[in-house]
């Protein structure tokens, strides 16, 4: 939320998050608006300035409390769930047709459901990135996790990974990698979405 000062009242927006819908919020606290307006997400508000530590109080009490009775859980939406052997340079190709990735334009995250991971190792200053491989039909494919040590894959059983795709390139050779953002156990994952792969 943020809100200026002008002409004696407090004047700004706001934008929330999934699960808590800040024009309900708001409704809440109409008493001390003078106006408001959006929608689920983002909403559009002003109250006299002599009402904003009432405000603030007010909305804090409410996002507490939903907080308490219903918990947020972190989803990450899955645009597919592939194999190994759909990981290839046409994977790729096509990919980087969708460029650039952005806000609006979000990088495509993949599922690799129950998949065998080998060759785990650390790499980086404190060890805190992390270099693997996984293995599906006598097809091997590399991959890397930065920033990610507290990512809990299982280089002794399988894995559900959460990854997008990228081009490797080292000493002038080309190669496909999976850049890991996320894995659980196979069937733990909190993972949304997600065509099966065709």
């Amino acid at each position: 939320m943020l809100l200026q000062e002008e002409d004696g009242a407090a004047k700004g927006s706001c934008r929330s998050v999934e699960g808590f819908h800040i024009v309900s919020a708001l409704s809440r606290l109409s008493h001390l608006l003078t106006r408001y307006g959006g929608h689920a997400q983002a909403a559009g508000l002003a109250l006299s300035l002599e009402h904003l530590d009432a405000f603030r109080r007010g909305l804090e009490g409410i996002a507490d409390r939903h907080a308490r009775e219903t918990p947020f859980v972190r989803r990450r939406m899955i645009d597919a769930r592939l194999r190994v052997d759909e990981i290839t340079p046409d994977l790729l190709s096509d990919l980087d047709r969708l460029r650039p990735f952005g806000a609006g334009n979000e990088e495509p995250l993949f599922l690799l459901p129950n998949i065998r991971v080998a060759g785990i190792s650390r790499m980086g200053a404190g060890g805190r990135h992390l270099r693997f491989a996984v293995e599906e039909d006598g097809r091997r494919l590399s991959g890397v996790a930065f920033h990610r040590e507290g990512i809990p894959i299982d280089a002794a059983g399988r894995s559900d990974l959460l990854f997008s795709v990228q081009e490797n390139v080292y000493r002038g050779a080309h190669s496909l990698q999976l850049l890991l953002k996320d894995a659980r156990a196979p069937g733990e994952s909190v993972l949304c979405g997600g065509a099966s792969s065709g």
